[in-house]
């Protein structure tokens, strides 16, 4: 995350040569607001995933942010991105977090989106592990897992292995 010269925090996509940043590009925003905690697909068209509700994605091929107006749960306001969004056969799966407060507890979810990048469904929030705070940070496919990269108390990094057929049935039957 950078911050534009009238200290409103955007997105950076740095084009890298080995280790040395050769180009960096700050992304617009949206109505002037902070932006931080965008979904990289790591396709053009969505690029990003930048909010689940409403749910708003940033096209490459357009240059543009590309908005779904439809109504969403209400606690989906809340969801922020934690991890990439990795490719399925239907769309895409990440992690989003919520944070409530006092005492800054997190919350993750697991929310599968559509091949346009819209908030399909999504698991009931868990936590990693007992004790705050604690965040996820990334994801990957590993056999018949989603192993999710996590922050715990601050102090620690630890990995989650979450079985694909329990995210997915719970996914299935909470269907929205």
């Amino acid at each position: 995350r950078q911050r534009r010269t009238d200290g409103v925090a955007t997105i950076a996509v740095d084009t890298l040569d080995g280790s040395k940043v050769t180009e960096r590009r700050a992304m617009p925003t949206i109505n002037d607001a902070w932006q931080k905690n965008w979904m990289p697909t790591g396709d053009q068209s969505p690029a990003f995933i930048t909010q689940c509700n409403p749910g708003t994605v940033w096209d490459e091929d357009i240059q543009s942010f590309v908005v779904f107006n439809r109504e969403m749960p209400p606690e989906t306001a809340n969801f922020r991105g934690s991890s990439q969004a990795l490719k399925t056969l239907d769309g895409y799966i990440a992690v989003t977090h919520e944070v409530t407060w006092p005492g800054r507890c997190y919350w993750s979810r697991l929310c599968r989106f559509t091949q346009q990048g819209f908030l399909r469904d999504y698991t009931e929030p868990f936590h990693f592990k007992e004790g705050m705070p604690q965040c996820a940070l990334g994801m990957v496919e590993w056999n018949d897992y989603y192993v999710i990269s996590f922050g715990y108390r601050e102090t620690r990094a630890l990995l989650a292995y979450i079985p694909k057929q329990q995210v997915f049935k719970q996914l299935d039957t909470k269907r929205r």
